[in-house]
């Protein structure tokens, strides 16, 4: 049986640049906004900034209280718009079992079928590309003749710092 060539490890150290990391994000997603026509006004930038500066998830009402501590509180439905707005873009995805949003660090076909890693011990996600999955997906659907709207396989375990005891910031 021949083995399949492993990704990169999607999880980033816990003890790693984040502030780069961050900065990475916002350049990204500057540049596909711009590429795409869509306006990456100062709101939709703070609130992306938000959910980039987290590697583990969050919901509308957390970005909420993250950016109420700097200026007045925004309304549930505008947040929520800029979210819609940001995942339109592939700049951020929604992870369904979590009704929580994290931002998508990588250029990867939005079409496609991608997984993402769930930490149960630290709470972060990792999005990783899977061309195998992609591939099973393609063969269950075409032979029940069903058009995939979207397909992302969410996976719930412990992340290798976590498996290591490498304690969370």
């Amino acid at each position: 049986m021949s083995r399949q060539k492993t990704a990169a490890a999607p999880f980033l150290p816990h003890e790693h640049n984040h502030g780069l990391c961050i900065e990475r994000a916002l350049s990204r997603a500057r540049a596909v906004c711009e590429e795409r026509g869509v306006r990456f006004t100062e709101l939709r930038e703070r609130v992306f900034r938000e959910i980039a500066s987290s590697h583990k998830p969050l919901g509308a009402y957390d970005i909420i209280d993250r950016l109420a501590v700097d200026s007045k509180r925004l309304a549930p439905i505008s947040v929520y718009r800029i979210i819609e707005v940001l995942e339109a873009a592939g700049l951020v995805h929604r992870l369904e079992s979590k009704n929580a949003y994290f931002a998508c660090h990588s250029d990867h076909d939005h079409a496609a079928a991608s997984i993402v890693l769930i930490c149960e011990a630290c709470g972060r996600v990792a999005e990783t590309d899977a061309p195998g999955a992609r591939d099973a997906i393609a063969c269950v659907t075409q032979n029940s003749n069903f058009q995939v709207a979207d397909a992302v396989l969410e996976i719930k375990g412990r992340c290798g710092d976590c498996v290591e005891g490498v304690a969370a910031p």
